[in-house]
């Protein structure tokens, strides 16, 4: 159940320089929320901040590449230590390399997993012990509907993400108890953002029926936290789409390919 006695107040995101952590994190700021800007030092993160800054929040970055796991956990130390706690997580840092499984070495998959997953691994397991001193907290991972429909070209993306489902519904049954809640949100294609231009350049627009814009993921993910969601998939009709893999596989996968070629 999510906590309705603690308000949420300080939350940490990931990949708040760009795409979907950015529009994210200031929104958050704009609710009201202290925000911790957590992505690698550019350019990008502290006009992010400044941005953020600018609608009388309190917003601060974090220089941090998530595939230094000893900097996630000094990063979420530093979050804690200065604000008292952390109620909200977002893992949004992602890459999407576009390759075949021929011609990508198993560097691609090594740093494809060490940022997509791995890195939100360490950032979860760093924020538990805050969460669960505090009884509460909620935590958002950024999956992807590539779990469940892997495009070509794309197997070391597409395994991040189903490996990120597959841990966030683990974790959720395991912290339950201390009230945390386990968000993971799959969007469709969100164009703007840094791997939607990879995407599209290497395989070209998907239909636009599965279009999101930033502010749509961004409003949709505000709205689902704290409500006791497990997850959530935007636009909300590509929730059939499991289903109809079940149900018509050989349909289902060729029209990914098709649509993907």
């Amino acid at each position: 159940m999510p906590n309705r006695k603690r308000p949420t107040r300080v939350a940490i995101v990931t990949g708040a320089s760009r795409g979907i952590g950015r529009r994210l994190a200031i929104d958050l700021v704009g609710d009201g929320l202290s925000v911790a800007f957590v992505a690698r030092p550019s350019d990008r993160l502290d006009a992010a901040v400044t941005e953020a800054a600018a609608m009388g929040g309190e917003a601060a970055a974090y220089p941090c590449d998530v595939t230094d796991h000893d900097a996630v956990e000094a990063t979420v130390a530093s979050v804690v230590d200065r604000y008292g706690a952390v109620d909200l997580l977002v893992n949004c840092a992602g890459i999407e390399p576009v390759a075949s499984v021929a011609d990508a070495d198993v560097g691609d998959f090594e740093r494809t997993m060490q940022t997509n997953f791995l890195g939100m691994v360490c950032a979860v397991k760093a924020v538990l012990p805050a969460m669960a001193r505090q009884h509460g907290g909620s935590i958002v991972n950024m999956s992807s509907s590539a779990a469940w429909f892997p495009l070509p070209r794309g197997a070391a993306y597409c395994a991040s993400k189903a490996a990120i489902t597959a841990f966030s519904e683990s974790l959720a049954s395991e912290v339950e108890k201390d009230n945390i809640q386990v968000l993971v949100v799959y969007p469709g294609f969100v164009p703007g953002t840094g791997m939607s231009t990879t995407h599209v350049a290497a395989r070209g627009a998907p239909p636009h029926f599965v279009h999101q814009s930033l502010e749509a993921v961004s409003s949709a993910v505000r709205a689902g936290i704290g409500t006791g969601r497990r997850q959530l998939v935007l636009p909300r009709y590509l929730t059939w789409a499991p289903i109809a893999k079940i149900l018509f596989p050989r349909a289902s996968l060729a029209c990914v390919a098709k649509m993907q070629a």
